[in-house]
């Protein structure tokens, strides 16, 4: 009987040794799992995560307004609509006989050349330009890099020219730079506009418009 005790205590004492030294090997906590291959990894979604078209857009028009400000047609051009091209209008009311550069005319424009870039407002003359007039006219006319409201795809109507850009562009994301006058003898009459819209190639946005507006009679 003293035998068989001893036998059971023996036995007790080795299990008990046993369990220690496999609490000690990992580390003291009993609630530690054995690593397994089959555990799912989770995918990291910041690494894949775009931003919104909304934001896109916005830091793209941006970058336009400052490239426009120095008047660098060239790298104006790097950002045109591959197929489209870039259309410019001196008014609100878009329209298929405004004029249109691809970018690799825009990129090598000849900038003593006269262009017709449209017609003017009431009188209906042909608004015959250099880049560098029409860009002093009806593109970068006053600062808008200190526009008081910029609009996000919000095709707002001012003055009496019919606003045409949704119609032409459905599809396209319009960026809106409004400055409400410059010289307060005019009371507000001197406001200006100056629209950028994107259109979608290949599931990229591409400058394919810019469109000036003021006021008419």
């Amino acid at each position: 009987m003293a035998l068989q005790k001893t036998t059971y205590h023996s036995i007790y004492y080795i299990v008990l040794i046993a369990v220690a030294a496999s609490v000690w090997a990992c580390g003291g906590n009993t609630n530690v799992a054995p690593p397994s291959e089959n555990v799912p990894t989770i995918p990291d979604t910041h690494a894949t995560t775009h931003p919104p078209d909304s934001v896109l857009i916005k830091n793209k028009a941006a970058n336009i307004l400052r490239i426009l400000k120095a008047a660098d047609w060239r790298t104006l051009s790097t950002h045109v609509h591959p197929v489209n091209g870039l259309r410019f209008s001196p008014y609100s009311s878009v329209h298929e006989k405004n004029l249109v550069f691809k970018k690799e005319e825009l990129a090598v424009i000849d900038t003593q050349k006269i262009y017709v870039w449209g017609a003017f407002d009431g009188s209906g003359s042909p608004i015959r330009y250099t880049a560098p007039q029409y860009h002093k006219e009806f593109i970068y006319d006053l600062d808008f890099m200190l526009a008081e409201k910029i609009i996000y795809n919000k095709f707002a109507q001012y003055g009496n020219t019919y606003n045409t850009i949704q119609k032409m562009y459905p599809e396209g994301i319009n960026i809106e730079y409004y400055i409400s006058g410059e010289d307060p003898q005019f009371k507000g009459f001197d406001w200006r506009v100056l629209r950028l819209v994107y259109t979608k190639h290949e599931k990229k946005w591409y400058l394919t418009a810019i469109i000036h507006s003021e006021f008419t009679t």
